[in-house]
This record gives structure tokens, sequence and C-alpha cells, in this order.
């Protein structure tokens, strides 16, 4: 469970899969990766400007932490355990 604390490849790797699900479960939101968080942001049609909602991590430890604006997944979830985060 520590291989994102010891193997970079494996962080990465992870990082990158919780992007494509993310992109996928959250369809009416814009979904942005940078470094190793991903930005969601909802979009209003009126204002170019998009409204930042929260950001999405792997977390180097085997825990789940979650905020009001942040969310560090000790692994990488299912896209029901994403839209069920965004829910509450």
């Amino acid at each position: 469970m520590l291989e994102n604390l010891f193997n970079k490849n494996r962080y990465i790797s992870n990082t990158n899969l919780l992007y494509k699900i993310a992109k996928d479960a959250l369809l009416e939101k814009h979904v942005i990766k940078r470094g190793n968080q991903i930005f969601v942001y909802e979009i209003s049609s009126l204002k170019k400007q998009g409204r930042f909602i929260k950001s999405l991590e792997i977390h180097k430890l085997p825990i789940k932490l979650k905020s009001k604006q942040n969310i560090k997944y000790a692994k990488v979830p299912n896209r029901a355990e994403i839209i069920k985060d965004f829910l509450n």
C-alpha cells in the first residue's frame, strides 16, 4: 500500500489513471491536470471564467483525506466513488 511513497512511476501512473476516471465521471465539469493535482471547475456558459470546485490528488500514504476543497485518495478510486464524493 506504500507503493506511491517509494515508486515514483507507480505514483505518476496512478495520478494519470485518476485524471482519466475523473474526466469520465464528471462530464458536466471541466477537469484539468496540473502536475500531481487534478482541478475540477464549474464553467458557466455566460462567463469565460470557471468557478473552482475541488482538487483531487493521489495521497502517498494509505489514508484518504477529505476537506471542503481538496480530496486526497489513498488508492485510485472508481467512478462511483468520485461521483459520491462530489455529491457530499
